[in-house]
């Protein structure tokens, strides 16, 4: 056991979990120290959520050459600023972590201030060829805006290796095109990134200047080869944002899988849409792509 280097805990329960089983989970694991992969998921509520994720930052801080963590706890609904600070520090340690997955999936009391925190630590991660965040919250109740984008952005910054990025927003309404102004300007020194991903899913105040922003970033990643970019729902997209997307594709030689959502856009036209497809298919010669849209239904003739 003393030379194992993968951990996998699970934990679903149709009940609240305890910060007495979080750190019964975490006990079993501390003395391992020749771990590189550790994934924990919570799929259960808890109810003291800043204990629980104190019990596992000064768990995984042990782990000095951890490389891949992977931390789910969606729903922790209590958790604040102080459980995500908390976290943050431990992560700092953490020198040799090269891929990192975080899901703070419904953690609707986090603010701008825990992406600070989080944004801070991942500075410290120069190792990092990974990254995934998801701060998705389907009722609507997050509270992060423009300003935790921006420390988050900051943290990416500083990571020149990243090969992977995958963020998702989705359904955090304060977001702007401020936002991903900044989010733009990080990614344009992550010239090893071939995996690029960002959900924004339902952020109403996004719209074709953020499209802008984004694009100019990506033309700029000459080893890009995923491209996944989802803005379903955002409603103040229109086809000048489309043209911007264009834009930004063009010219490139490396792109083997491209995924684009713009479901419900109801300004985009279908004419948009078509010429976003005709250059998809010059660009992707694998036929590899996606554009996903809610077709328009034609009219039943009488």
């Amino acid at each position: 056991m003393k030379n194992l280097q993968h951990i996998t805990f699970q934990f679903f329960h149709s009940f609240e979990i305890t910060e007495v089983q979080v750190h019964k989970a975490c006990q079993g694991i501390k003395k391992l120290s020749s771990v590189k992969k550790i994934n924990l998921n919570f799929f259960s509520r808890c109810r003291f959520a800043d204990v629980g994720i104190e019990i596992i930052a000064k768990t995984i801080k042990k782990f000095k050459f951890l490389q891949d963590l992977s931390l789910q706890i969606p729903d922790w609904r209590s958790l604040t600023d102080q459980g995500v600070n908390i976290l943050s520090k431990s992560l700092k340690r953490l020198v040799s972590l090269q891929k990192i997955d975080l899901s703070f999936v419904s953690c609707y009391n986090i603010t701008d201030v825990g992406l600070q925190s989080l944004g801070e630590s991942l500075q410290k991660l120069i190792s990092l060829q990974s990254i995934k965040i998801s701060f998705e919250d389907y009722e609507k109740r997050s509270k992060i805006t423009d300003k935790g984008v921006k420390s988050l952005s900051k943290g990416l910054q500083r990571l020149k290796s990243l090969q992977c990025i995958n963020l998702n927003l989705s359904y955090c309404v304060f977001i702007t095109d401020a936002g991903l102004q900044d989010l733009s300007e990080a990614l344009k020194n992550c010239k090893f990134l071939r995996d690029f991903r960002l959900d924004f899913i339902h952020c109403s105040q996004i719209g074709d200047l953020g499209l802008q922003y984004i694009s100019e970033s990506y033309k700029t990643l000459a080893k890009l080869q995923v491209l996944h970019l989802d803005f379903l729902r955002c409603q103040k997209i229109t086809d000048s944002g489309m043209q911007s997307v264009i834009e930004g594709l063009q010219g490139f030689t490396s792109l083997s899988q491209v995924v684009l959502g713009f479901y419900d856009c109801k300004k985009v036209s279908s004419s948009a849409i078509d010429d976003l497809r005709n250059t998809l298919k010059i660009i992707v010669p694998s036929r590899n792509y996606e554009v996903k849209i809610k077709e328009k239904k034609e009219k039943k003739k009488k």
